[in-house]
């Protein structure tokens, strides 16, 4: 994959491909998933986990274009590679999270209103 900017190119590597961010999402949803009370909220969660994936790479990848274009090549290389990689992985965990309280809330909300 070749993403085309005026003035630059940038190879999207196999490494850098997503796969290995959808498997670390999914365990991620599978955590919280062991976390929570309702099959539903279960399901949610690790059904989620691809389109966090997805989001969080477009953006990694969203922001290194952006990185390479504005401050040059290197910047698509070495330590703005890096931190923009734990800086993705940590914005997908917190939607996740985040994910995982609006459900559960939601569920414990609608279960006090009924009592």
């Amino acid at each position: 994959n070749i993403l085309r900017f005026p003035g630059l190119s940038l190879a999207v590597t196999e490494a850098c491909s997503g796969v290995r961010s959808v498997i670390t999402f999914v365990v991620t949803g599978v955590f919280f998933a062991a976390l929570a009370r309702s099959r539903v909220v279960q399901v949610v969660l690790v059904a989620s986990a691809l389109p966090v994936s997805f989001l969080v790479n477009f953006l990694r990848v969203t922001l290194t274009g952006i990185l390479a274009q504005s401050m040059g090549p290197a910047a698509a290389r070495g330590f703005f590679h890096q931190f923009t990689g734990g800086v993705m992985f940590l914005v997908g965990v917190l939607l996740i999270l985040a994910e995982f309280h609006v459900l559960e809330g939601r569920r414990v909300r609608a279960r006090g209103a009924a009592k």
